[in-house]
């Protein structure tokens, strides 16, 4: 029995309380993931939506190209790619040209 004169037993209380507790959580996670949707929705830093002279420019900040590297790379990109002779590797139509780390 929920009610003993007038009033919630025991039981009543807990699971009323765990209640108000659920939806308050359901709440909060509601306002937390729509606050993350909406600022991740100006951010554009995923790699397919950079150029190449943009990755380029986060590797050699990042520490992963030596800037002679990072030189050699931007040449080839503003050159396109060199002959086989110079010691580049032949590349099949239609593949995309891997970039050395």
């Amino acid at each position: 029995m929920m009610y003993w004169n007038g009033h919630l037993g025991a039981v009543g209380w807990v699971l009323s309380s765990l209640w108000t507790l659920m939806i308050l959580a359901l709440l909060v996670a509601g306002v937390l993931w729509l606050v993350t949707a909406l600022s991740e929705r100006g951010r554009s830093t995923h790699t397919s939506q950079l150029t190449a002279r943009e990755i380029l420019d986060r590797r050699l900040a990042r520490g992963e190209l030596a800037v002679e590297q990072y030189n050699d790379l931007c040449r080839a990109l503003e050159h396109g790619p060199t002959s086989a002779g110079e010691g580049s590797q032949e590349v099949p139509p239609g593949a995309a040209p891997m970039l050395p780390a």
